[in-house]
């Protein structure tokens, strides 16, 4: 078979071609499944905490519940976080009785978060680690209440003087 320059140059032009199809549909394939997994982590951009991010966690953790929901958001080697234990065991007491889910959350690379559950006895239905910074958390604790679609209804951030811990209870009684 003589195929000469021209049969050659045309070979190697398919040839070619051929390689830049198999790139682009590589690419294209690695573009998507990244784009797909990033949206399968709930994940949030910027610094807020989207209402999108909370829906996708409630989703997997409560599916088919619309809340409200209550969100913990702790740490386990946080002085404030355990000093706030007695407030939050109430606030459960209290939302459990209207028979509505709570949720901890704790830093990705916090190791002892189901220690600190457990240990303190918080009486929460789900304990999930997630990157606060994602969830646009950047103080612990934080006490949430969110609605059906994930959007922040309420928010106490810090440590909570034993006085306002009556008064966030209280506010909890009348959600």
């Amino acid at each position: 078979m003589n195929l000469g320059f021209t049969g050659i140059r045309k070979v190697a032009e398919l040839a070619a071609n051929i390689a830049l199809i198999v790139l682009c549909l590589v690419l294209s394939a690695s573009l998507f499944q990244r784009y797909l997994g990033s949206h399968s982590r709930c994940a949030a951009s910027g610094k807020q905490a989207t209402a999108g991010f909370w829906r996708c966690i409630l989703q997997n953790e409560f599916p088919g519940d619309d809340g409200p929901f209550l969100i913990l958001a702790l740490r386990s080697d946080c002085p404030f976080c355990k000093a706030n234990v007695p407030l939050y065991s109430q606030i459960l007491t209290v939302w459990h009785k209207k028979r509505y889910p709570a949720i901890a959350v704790f830093p990705a690379h916090d190791g002892k978060a189901e220690e600190f559950v457990e240990g303190y006895n918080l009486q929460v239905q789900a304990t999930r680690k997630i990157d606060f910074h994602e969830a646009g958390l950047d103080r612990v604790p934080t006490v949430l209440i969110l609605g059906p679609n994930g959007v922040i209804r309420n928010a106490w951030i810090g440590h909570q003087a034993k006085e306002k811990c009556e008064a966030i209870a209280g506010r909890i009684r009348a959600f």
